[in-house]
């Protein structure tokens, strides 16, 4: 390996690995010993009504949420059928570890955000006393209470649909470097508009989707390793 090779692969990994773990270590504390989460969702709290408006709105609920939704499942439905593409057609074979590659960011950055909710028994914030709800507000490294219903919010799993997008960012990084940054851009801006509207709903913290955002990065960079720069092999 050139001492050139060497250079470029630390500086990709400060650029991708330590320096967005380090931004985000610094976020998310600053955010745990704080009271801006509270702050930010409380924003959209209506305390005449004891609820957040925005819960059953269309804009949060069904432009965002569930047309949201249909357009992430709509890119995986288009990744499945490029991987069974080029399956079935020899010409279309270079599409197969793309396909793959995007298929395999979706699915761990799913189980990952469902195991993550199932854990962690952080609340939602519209369950919580201060907005409506009945129990305690608990933070993430706080011990939890005895008796009270398990919460499911944590980290936030439909903004992570959007920021599941970074996979095309690494997809098109060597070969589209102009396309790859706007799909860099264009998965934090439809991540956080994801996270925006569940805000407004009362249906999550930022810092829940703090952390999908840095589960999806990390866990595209990972796969990136491990499908798209491993050493190619004949297709079978």
């Amino acid at each position: 390996m050139s001492s050139a090779t060497r250079a470029n692969g630390a500086r990709f990994r400060v650029s991708h690995l330590w320096l967005p773990t380090l931004a985000f270590v610094a976020a998310f504390a600053g955010l745990e010993h704080s009271r801006f989460d509270v702050a930010v969702t409380g924003s959209f709290y209506d305390p005449a009504i004891r609820d957040f408006p925005a819960r059953e709105g269309w804009w949060a609920k069904e432009l965002v949420h569930e047309y949201g939704r249909a357009l992430i499942i709509g890119v995986i439905i288009a990744a499945a059928i490029a991987w069974l593409a080029s399956r079935l057609s020899p010409a279309l074979a270079p599409l197969r570890r793309p396909a793959t590659y995007v298929l395999a960011v979706y699915a761990v950055v799913n189980m990952a955000t469902f195991a993550g909710q199932q854990l962690t028994n952080v609340q939602c914030p519209w369950k919580l006393a201060m907005f409506g709800g009945d129990r305690p507000y608990v933070r993430l490294l706080e011990p939890r209470r005895p008796r009270v219903h398990a919460g499911h919010c944590f980290p936030g799993r439909h903004s992570s649909g959007g920021f599941a997008l970074f996979a095309f960012y690494f997809l098109w990084r060597h070969s589209h470097p102009s396309a790859a940054r706007a799909a860099l851009a264009g998965a934090l801006t439809l991540g956080s508009v994801f996270a925006l509207a569940q805000w407004m709903r009362g249906a999550h913290f930022p810092s829940h989707d703090l952390w999908s955002a840095w589960l999806c990065w990390m866990w595209a960079l990972a796969l990136d390793r491990v499908l798209l720069r491993a050493p190619r092999v004949r297709d079978g």
